[in-house]
């Protein structure tokens, strides 16, 4: 398995400015490499008003894992949304606001 722990990183940090940025638990990613890999998770409140915790709803893996670019989707339960697109594995790419 490919080590995917860039990508774990940049939704991490993603996840934390959607938070800041007003989003509201349960935040919902849908997450899509160029290579059709997929997966799709659900952040919930970690019970300590300080994190959350990543449940996988659903996911379709392909060889050799997710090939960038990745684009996540980001969106919560009151509509509001954002997209983030991975073109690299340095660096946290800007996370986009949508209206």
């Amino acid at each position: 398995m490919a080590d995917e722990s860039w990508l774990t990183e940049r939704i991490g940090e993603a996840i934390r400015e959607c938070l800041e940025q007003g989003f509201e638990l349960p935040v919902y990613a849908a997450i899509i490499a160029s290579n059709g890999a997929c997966a799709f998770f659900r952040f919930v409140d970690a019970g300590d008003d300080e994190s959350v915790v990543p449940e996988l709803m659903a996911q379709h893996p392909a060889e050799p894992g997710m090939v960038l670019p990745v684009n996540i989707i980001f969106s919560d339960p009151t509509g509001q949304a954002a997209r983030m697109l991975i073109e690299t594995t340095e660096g946290i790419p800007p996370l986009k606001v949508l209206s």
